[in-house]
């Protein structure tokens, strides 16, 4: 019936497996929850809990893959027909997470975005740049998400056959932070597969500190860049920054965007990582480092 499949990095599951094995459990399916840890340097002994319970497997790696190659390995290891992807760091908003995929997985569909919630308490004031971005951007209804299914892909939260996993994996030589996703669903879309949203949402628990969300997406941004170098025309424009940035190049301001960054990123960087960052100025700033990029790195 159904693969439970769950990377790990530096991130205690112990207590997301035993939610989702009780949650299995009560449905009377077959079903396996498999986790390997990607060569992380926390939460092993803790972890190793997991061989312990019923239908479930943790696996360590001794080298570390990369977020791709890790769930292609996941789907490689799996026994059944429906492969359900989440991120360690998560968490089922409701006790009927897993029966809303089961009901649904045995009709048409077989492509499904569950979606991502973040909770409204315990946020450190340097977790604010990552909440905020997730509470404006991802925390999204799935009528909306449904308008453009494959722009809104991830596999943070995906249920999808493994027929059609098969087919079109996740692409590995991905190996820098960001948008692995972005070309996998688009890969889907483009081959004929129909992707749809639900509302069967999971917490995002594990907020990265605000100088780290930073530098990752500086890395998602020269992935995106280097991407589109390589990328028919019509992916682009599921890549909302490079959409807006070329419109912008085609009037000419890109110049202005890359010495605004030179003058004032410091002062930006500053402000983006402390208690009280403004997401509008965040997305400033990404296009002011792709203007810089484009020129000066690649």
């Amino acid at each position: 019936m159904i693969s439970i499949l769950i990377p790990i990095y530096n991130y205690n599951c112990v207590a997301l497996v035993k939610e989702l094995h009780l949650q299995a459990s009560k449905e009377n399916i077959d079903f396996e929850i498999i986790c390997i840890d990607d060569a992380s340097s926390m939460c092993k002994n803790e972890n190793r809990e997991i061989n312990h319970i019923n239908k479930c497997c943790y696996i360590e790696l001794e080298e570390n893959i990369g977020r791709a190659k890790i769930r292609n390995l996941l789907a490689q290891k799996a026994t059944y027909e429906f492969l359900l992807f989440m991120d360690c760091d998560s968490e089922p908003t409701s006790s009927f997470y897993i029966k809303n995929y089961i009901d649904i997985c045995q009709q048409e569909n077989s492509i499904i975005c569950g979606g991502v919630k973040y909770k409204n308490e315990n946020i450190l004031p340097s977790q604010q740049l990552r909440y905020k971005y997730g509470k404006k951007k991802e925390e999204i209804g799935a009528t909306i998400r449904n308008e453009h299914p494959a722009n809104k892909f991830t596999s943070f939260n995906l249920l999808i056959s493994k027929n059609i996993f098969n087919t079109i994996t996740f692409n590995e030589s991905i190996t820098q932070y960001g948008h692995e996703d972005t070309l996998f669903g688009l890969e889907l879309q483009s081959s004929g597969f129909k992707i749809v949203h639900i509302d069967n949402s999971l917490y995002h628990l594990g907020l990265d500190e605000n100088h780290l969300y930073l530098k990752k997406t500086r890395q998602s941004i020269e992935n995106a860049l280097s991407l589109s170098r390589k990328l028919p025309r019509d992916y682009i424009n599921s890549f909302t920054l490079l959409k807006v940035y070329y419109k912008i190049k085609r009037y000419g301001l890109s110049p202005w965007f890359r010495m605004l960054y030179r003058i004032c990123h410091k002062t930006i960087e500053k402000h983006l990582t402390g208690n009280n960052p403004n997401i509008t100025i965040f997305s400033i700033y990404k296009l002011m480092y792709i203007a810089y990029i484009e020129k000066e790195k690649c």
